[in-house]
């Protein structure tokens, strides 16, 4: 017969090593959903995505025949891997950030829908007052979306996290 209290030792540091895996790997999925969020920012403001959104509205005011500018991003790829693959972990989290987190990526979806939709809607019947106020009202979302997205980074990681997690997508540029 056993020792009752190397039996109880054993599933109690069998407790405490399980703990510990779940709890770094909700930091690991923290880290990285902040990470690839800074990413898509990052990305999207290197493309001007914002920028060309209410260039397209501003053109569009001096169109003619109906002739309105379409967007030219590319959204045919996915975007979210990191969300995607890590669904289950993610779900893991605080529940204020889980919907945080959850809130980004379907307005995020919901950007790359709407740019989608504008690149092959039938304008014909449009007023350029219309079709420039669908871009720049894309525009104000992804704007929106950007300053939830850094205020979520925050939230997800520990501030030098944060700072290293902005300095490493800010140097995205130099590639």
């Amino acid at each position: 017969m056993q020792d009752p209290l190397a039996l109880l030792g054993a599933v109690l540091i069998a407790i405490l090593t399980f703990w510990g895996t779940i709890r770094e790997r909700k930091k690991s999925v923290s880290i990285a959903v902040a990470a690839e969020i800074r990413s898509i920012m990052a990305m999207s403001r290197i493309n001007g995505l914002e920028e060309h959104l209410k260039h397209l509205g501003d053109v569009s005011l001096s169109v003619e025949n109906s002739k309105f500018p379409r967007p030219s991003t590319s959204t045919d790829q996915s975007y979210f891997t990191v969300y995607e693959e890590n669904a289950v972990d993610i779900g893991r989290l605080e529940p204020q950030k889980v919907i945080k987190i959850v809130m980004f990526y379907q307005r995020a979806r919901n950007c790359l829908d709407a740019i989608n939709h504008l690149s092959d809607y039938d304008f014909s019947s449009s007023t350029p007052e219309e079709v420039s106020y669908q871009y720049h009202f894309l525009a104000d979302t992804v704007k929106t979306l950007f300053l939830f997205g850094e205020a979520l980074i925050d939230e997800l990681v520990a501030s030098s996290m944060a700072a290293q997690i902005r300095k490493s997508s800010d140097s995205l540029s130099a590639f």
